[in-house]
């Protein structure tokens, strides 16, 4: 019998099962619970790559889905938005547009180029992804006119706040428990010699603005400031499942109708949040009658092995050059840069034709239009696609929201103060010697962050989706079956 040590412990390699029930509790800690924890501390990609799971047990496969594209997108997107983070300090500069001033002249600064590194356009692009995926089972239920849609959409509007907030405030008390170890102290607004009863104070401030539902203002704070679009995927969610809700008993057409009214509505009333996860459910609108249409005419849509031409029938060469076009119109407005837009060559006309241009974080409409240019042309070109269905765009896009929502406190707390100590070691060097500082601060932002993020995916937020499906199935009552007469 293998030595035991006394201790209650959730079973780690039970975390993240596909079971309702919540995770099992074991009365003893032994040596081989031990070394489970230890191999579930360790990447997936390493202890997966054999195709095995901790427990020896073959892994399934999943299964491939013709939607598989956007997760890949979703994880470039992430991984962009990190790049962005890391960059701001260094390179200042290229916020600004390419000669919109006579210092900006870095051929990183052009359009299309500048793309790799701007986090603006692909917190839209999230946006969008978001707004095709809550709306799809929707979409294809409506379709079918099936009643089972109202069940759908009470199933994840109940489940929402739990994936969404589980994530995010595990990770937000994480940063609490830094700063009160004096490891977090980077913020200027934020005293580093604190009381508990003011750093608890000032956290459960924190917390109230990122639950608040009840407000359009951006919520911002020291622990984690990256957060603020949780909340806005949490109303745009609910304008999603509304629009479902109230739309699911019209014609296709007049559901596409609507939708394109109220992303003009919500441009006319500057949430371009908003326009993206409507421009979202306009996408699936799209992506599932093509599907429709395909299965009308005998072919598999969802098939990888047919070509592009199957997949997409009655798709000319002329509606493909189409999407090409309109995808590489959507690139370029997506470049549209952060400060001087209406100076940078290229970019003028955008100011005279967007009445959004003059105000504060004017690029935020146009990165509204880019994403939803970009998603809705690779959505309708296969070739395009096949770019986010590599093994490293899918598991970036697996490990996407937890990248996001710990690649800050990564930076906070490890890269930033080796990254300023590497800088001003090459004050008096040759200038390769400051980018060469900033390239081995990068590596060491994912040397730290993708294992980080790996394990706040499978500890945090995968067992957050499974902890929302159990609590629905408990809270639910059971269903029984509807007489058509009887009501009073």
């Amino acid at each position: 019998m293998p030595p035991v040590i006394r201790m209650r412990i959730p079973y780690w390699d039970k975390m993240y099962n596909s079971s309702l029930e919540p995770p099992i509790y074991g009365e003893y800690l032994t040596l081989l619970r031990l070394r489970k924890l230890g191999v579930f501390l360790l990447p997936s990609f390493i202890t997966q790559n054999s195709g095995t799971s901790p427990d020896g047990e073959k892994t399934q496969v999943a299964k491939k889905r013709d939607t598989d594209y956007l997760d890949g997108l979703r994880g470039v997107a992430a991984f962009i938005v990190v790049t962005q983070h890391f960059i701001n300090r260094p390179y200042p500069s290229f916020q600004y547009g390419f000669a919109s001033a006579d210092e900006h002249w870095h051929f990183l600064q052009l359009p299309y180029l500048r793309l790799i590194y701007s986090g603006g356009v692909m917190v839209a692009v999230f946006f969008v992804i978001s707004g095709f995926a809550l709306s799809s089972k929707g979409i294809q239920l409506i379709r079918s006119q099936s009643p089972s849609v109202f069940r759908a959409l009470a199933s994840t509007t109940f489940r929402r706040s739990v994936r969404l907030w589980l994530p995010s405030l595990t990770v937000s008390f994480f940063a609490f428990i830094l700063q009160r170890m004096g490891i977090l102290v980077d913020h200027p607004q934020h005293r580093a010699n604190t009381s508990w009863s003011t750093e608890i104070e000032s956290y459960i401030g924190y917390v109230k603005d990122l639950v608040d539902v009840y407000t359009w203002k951006q919520s911002k704070g020291f622990y984690n400031p990256h957060l603020w679009t949780i909340p806005v995927e949490f109303r745009c969610s609910m304008i999603i499942f509304l629009c479902l809700l109230g739309l699911s008993r019209t014609r296709t057409m007049v559901r596409i109708a609507v939708e394109v009214l109220i992303i003009v509505h919500a441009s006319w009333n500057d949430r371009w949040d908003v326009m993206c996860f409507v421009g979202g459910l306009i996408i699936a609108e799209q992506h599932y009658a093509r599907k429709a249409k395909a299965a009308l005419m005998s072919i598999p849509l969802g098939d990888t092995d047919q070509t592009s031409s199957l997949e997409h029938p009655g798709q000319s060469r002329s509606k493909k050059m189409f999407y090409f076009a309109t995808l590489a119109m959507g690139m370029f407005i997506g470049s549209y840069p952060y400060h001087g837009g209406c100076d940078t060559p290229g970019f003028q006309w955008f100011c005279k034709v967007d009445r959004h241009q003059p105000s504060r974080s004017n690029w935020r409409y146009t990165s509204a239009y880019g994403a939803f240019l970009t998603v809705i042309s690779i959505s309708n070109l296969p070739s395009t696609q096949t770019v986010f269905t590599t093994p490293l765009a899918s598991y970036l896009g697996k490990i996407s929201y937890a990248f996001y929502l710990t690649h800050g406190l990564v930076m906070r707390v490890v890269v930033k103060p080796v990254m300023i100590k590497l800088l001003a070691a090459t004050v008096k060097g040759p200038e390769i010697w400051y980018h060469g500082a900033v390239a081995l601060s990068g590596v060491l932002l994912l040397t730290v962050a993708i294992p980080i993020a790996d394990l706040v995916w499978r500890a945090i937020d995968i067992p957050s989706v499974e902890l929302a499906k159990w609590l629905e199935n408990k809270c639910a009552y059971e269903e029984k079956p509807i007489l058509e007469k009887g009501y009073d």
